[in-house]
């Protein structure tokens, strides 16, 4: 039986914030961190390897180390200024 490839599948992250935000996406297929950037009100879609359901995000903050957090296909994100803990955060979106 042939193979059909399978479908890449994405998911979205927002920034929410006035800033330019640097940050690393990870894709267990390729296996490394790798670098990007939002900038302000910027929504970007990011792809993940065919067949592929999830993969994280980290965000650092200067002097605070990073947050990660698992992001799903289909899904929706922002990155926002947590201003009770100091850092940047990653939130997932309801946006109704």
């Amino acid at each position: 039986m042939p193979q059909h490839p399978q479908p890449s599948a994405s998911w979205t992250l927002h920034n929410r914030s006035n800033e330019r935000i640097e940050f690393q996406t990870f894709d267990p297929a390729r296996g490394t961190w790798k670098n990007q950037v939002s900038y302000p009100h910027q929504t970007t879609p990011y792809t993940l390897s065919p067949g592929v359901a999830s993969g994280k995000i980290r965000v650092g903050t200067a002097n605070r180390g990073y947050v990660e957090y698992d992001v799903e296909a289909g899904g929706s994100y922002s990155i926002v200024w947590n201003r009770q803990s100091g850092v940047w955060d990653v939130r997932t979106r309801r946006d109704g």
